[in-house]
């Protein structure tokens, strides 16, 4: 039903309206025990499943996934690729 649903919103909306690249800003907290964890990251991606993440808090780290599932993860701070 809902692979239907999305089908048929894929038809009815006009052609402008369908992207090649989205950016986003992620900002999360969370609370525990007293302490406050900070996330923050900006993330990119493309129409043809490309998806490139930049963690700048609690640390710099980029990670870079492909629609197929392939993942690299690089750390600034140790200049080491996972």
């Amino acid at each position: 039903m809902g692979y239907y649903l999305l089908l048929c919103l894929l038809l009815i909306v006009p052609e402008q309206y369908v992207f090649k690249k989205i950016s986003m800003e992620l900002l999360t907290r969370t609370a525990h025990e007293g302490k406050m964890s900070i996330t923050k990251a900006k993330i990119f991606y493309n129409s043809e499943g490309r998806m490139v993440s930049y963690y700048t808090a609690p640390e710099e780290i980029f990670i870079s996934n492909t629609k197929k599932g392939d993942v690299i993860m690089y750390n600034a701070r140790e200049n080491s690729v996972l």
